[in-house]
């Protein structure tokens, strides 16, 4: 059967690199719901197509997802795959029409964050099932908010790709795959606010006032030097201020992105902010954390460095060479899947880069490439 699915995987690339235009021409960013639900419509029309059943799930002030399936009547457990379609840029920022080819290259929203990844997903059950594949089933779930971390949705979406991941043997996610590898661990994303304090006072009058923005300052530059190439990084932006140039600002808030590569580095992180707002170099300052949130990391833990090690066999027995284990900065979904003790590898998607840029790209010959690993996995997968 393997010869087989290869061989249909190559021959279907023209439909699925016209399907990959098709869907990234439907403009998506995370806030625009009928971009999302259009892509989502057309991904599931065309896996009812196919002969897969589809369950798609609404939102209330969101897009939808979807679980695209085969095999469901098998009684072994089901493998998931999983690619989100929401993009980062505003429609039209990539011009008209937004996606552009040259040769082996696509270019436009989503092309490989995370759209080419669906594509790579959908082609390898594609094959499976026209090769007669039975043995177990497959699930495709189709994310709908991932970028702003499942916000819009109240976080309904992320929950449901939790609780479908909780019925599988493993979870793949599909995001930008790099050369050669695959991700075994992500670091964690913990954002937090903290409002600096001062005294108002016209600039007139600057030595009777205390500037909040002053004392941010100080906050960002203790925050800046934590910040290490191997450990958590601080990385500080401000939120839009009210006021004018002649006026000391009486409050400053301080937004605060920090990567981690373990739970045990997010609190450290939050205690070494919190006492960063607490003391204050300025008399008269003050400060206080009023917002925390967290997206977890996909921490280097036993079940998942079992699940790389079978992958890799399961590659080498099929022809397609092995991966190294990657490390990324950046937060998926992978990571709150991994957080239940699902095991979970990511970045199987297509390959590709300069995501959440109006340059980003793809290669169009991964796409089989990738396809027929995911495939492999499905035929060998053992628990």
């Amino acid at each position: 059967m393997q010869a087989e699915v290869f061989n249909l995987i190559d021959q279907k690339l023209k439909k699925y690199f016209d399907l990959l235009e098709k869907i990234c021409n439907i403009e998506s960013n995370s806030a625009d719901f009928e971009g999302v639900r259009a892509v989502n419509n057309a991904l599931c029309d065309y896996a009812q197509g196919l002969g897969f059943a589809v369950r798609k799930q609404e939102y209330a002030g969101a897009g939808a997802t979807a679980v695209i399936s085969m095999n469901e009547d098998s009684d072994q457990k089901p493998l998931m795959f999983s690619g989100h379609m929401d993009t980062v840029y505003q429609k039209g920022a990539f011009g008209y029409p937004p996606v552009r080819v040259e040769g082996d290259m696509i270019y436009g929203p989503g092309v490989s964050d995370c759209k080419g990844g669906i594509i790579v997903a959908l082609l390898a059950m594609d094959a499976l099932h026209q090769a007669g594949f039975t043995a177990r089933p497959i699930r495709l779930f189709l994310q709908c908010d991932e970028e702003v971390g499942s916000r819009y949705s109240q976080r309904q979406s992320i929950n449901n790709m939790i609780a479908e991941a909780q019925q599988c043997a493993a979870f793949f996610n599909c995001e930008t795959a790099r050369p050669g590898k695959v991700t075994l661990l992500r670091k964690g994303i913990l954002k937090m606010t903290v409002r600096v304090h001062g005294k108002a006072a016209h600039a007139k009058d600057y030595m009777t006032g205390v500037s909040a923005l002053v004392e941010a300052a100080h906050k960002i530059i203790r925050l800046h030097e934590r910040s290490t190439a191997d450990g958590p990084t601080y990385n500080c932006t401000l939120a839009p201020m009210e006021g004018s140039s002649n006026t000391v600002p009486d409050v400053c808030d301080i937004v605060i992105d920090i990567r981690v590569a373990t739970m045990a580095e997010a609190r450290e992180a939050s205690d070494f902010v919190h006492q960063v707002a607490a003391e204050c170099t300025l008399p008269g300052a003050s400060g206080e954390v009023i917002r925390e949130g967290m997206r977890p990391p996909m921490e280097l833990c036993e079940k998942n460095q079992r699940l790389f090690d079978q992958v890799n066999r399961i590659c080498a027995r099929c022809g397609l060479g092995q991966f190294e284990p990657f490390m990324s900065a950046g937060g998926a979904d992978a990571s709150n899947v991994s957080q239940t003790g699902v095991p979970c590898l990511d970045s199987f998607g297509i390959e590709g880069g300069a995501y959440h840029t109006i340059k980003e790209y793809a290669r169009l010959s991964s796409i089989p490439e990738r396809a027929k690993v995911l495939a492999a996995v499905a035929m060998y997968y053992e628990e």
